[in-house]
């Protein structure tokens, strides 16, 4: 595209001709064609552009959040002995594995951040289940009483092992401000809890 908003399409012609010892011979002919773009044209796709970007800036603050929050949600773990051992980015959600010394497992899936505006994510909630895997346990399985926020446990028989497991929703308001800043304490305070609660089943 040209300054002035013209098109210019170069065209590749090529033209066969007998030679006068009978081969083909192919004749290259380089075709310049100029096509012209309306100005309402050129200033609907601009429109569509600026709108587009807009669309791109808002998606790019949705997606700061939703990192910022999985980072915080890795470093509270981190404060409590466990380390990242795997992170798996899907369409709606994070899954994170953490190790700990003892050897036991924790595992945390986290729903992504949706909204439709950045000033909407503060009124939104994302689903949040942590899962804790130990080989110590030689209690029973528990499917728990049905109400939410129970801890269930089952038992691996390939791997020995047995899981604890929980699933809640996060109300977003509790852990961001208006400025979609996260507030590691209470992020830190409420995984806490909840990795206490469900660990604690196992013991």
């Amino acid at each position: 595209m040209a300054d002035d908003g013209t098109v210019v399409t170069e065209i590749v012609d090529v033209t066969d001709f007998l030679a006068e010892d009978g081969s083909v011979v192919a004749e290259i002919l380089d075709v310049t064609e100029i096509v012209e773009i309306d100005p309402q044209t050129l200033a609907d796709y601009e429109a569509l552009v600026a709108r587009s970007s807009q669309r791109a800036n808002l998606q790019e603050q949705m997606e700061l959040a939703d990192e910022s929050l999985v980072l915080a949600i890795i470093a509270a773990a981190g404060e409590f002995g466990f380390g990242l051992d795997d992170r798996t980015d899907l369409e709606r959600s994070h899954e994170l594995r953490f190790g700990e010394a003892s050897g036991d497992l924790l595992e945390i899936e986290l729903g992504r951040v949706v909204a439709q505006r950045p000033e909407d994510v503060r009124f939104a909630h994302v689903p949040l289940s942590v899962s804790y895997r130990s080989g110590s346990y030689e209690g029973e399985a528990d499917p728990g009483d049905g109400s939410h926020g129970a801890v269930t446990i089952s038992a691996d028989e390939w791997t020995g092992q047995s899981a604890s497991a929980a699933s809640l929703f996060l109300d977003l308001h509790t852990y961001f401000d208006e400025d979609l800043s996260v507030d590691f304490a209470a992020v830190q305070r409420d995984l806490g809890a909840t990795i206490a609660v469900v660990r604690g089943k196992l013991s």
